[in-house]
């Protein structure tokens, strides 16, 4: 069995500059640089059949390249109980279509429809015991985002590997756009 997502790369300089941000909130455990990337859909654990029969529908996936736009830092969960922190991406046509295509074609390849509506993020760094109110004050003490446009030329489909340290992410596949 392996573990499976489609996402979009970052940049190295881009996910070097998110990376750098990694400090300051006890009980937080933030993601390398080489693990930060936006999920276009969540998979998870297939066999070798189906993963091969999922790369050859996201090969019919087609769009022309666009820019995203980061910016702000926000969190999944309550204000009380957050579990996630994450740094945002403006919502666009160009990404909402292509997230669109690559649900269907994960769908094509017998997978069920993912019932969660897409919200496009990346995750910064999961929170396990870290103070509420400290996390609220992480946010705000944060330098302010300047909106931050990120070329999108393709995407991958990565595998993920459970480990001691969290998981690791590898790119088995590059799909490019245009």
């Amino acid at each position: 069995m392996i573990r499976l997502f489609v996402a979009l790369e970052l940049p190295p300089a881009v996910a070097e500059r998110l990376a750098a941000q990694g400090f300051g909130l006890p009980g937080a455990r933030w993601l390398p640089a080489r693990n930060l990337h936006l999920t276009l859909r969540f998979i998870g654990e297939v066999d070798e059949g189906t993963a091969e029969d999922i790369h050859t529908q996201l090969l019919t996936v087609t769009a022309a390249p666009f820019t995203l736009t980061l910016a702000g830092l926000g969190l999944f969960g309550d204000r009380h109980r957050a579990h996630t922190l994450w740094q945002g991406v403006e919502r666009s046509d160009e990404l909402a279509r292509l997230a669109a295509k690559v649900e269907t074609a994960v769908v094509k390849a017998g997978r069920p429809p993912e019932p969660r509506k897409f919200a496009p993020h990346i995750t910064l760094a999961r929170i396990k015991a870290a103070i509420p109110g400290r996390i609220q004050e992480f946010i705000a003490a944060a330098p302010p985002h300047r909106a931050e446009a990120v070329p999108v030329d393709g995407f991958c489909l990565f595998r993920s590997t459970l480990g001691h340290g969290g998981p690791e992410y590898d790119v088995l596949e590059r799909y490019p756009l245009g």
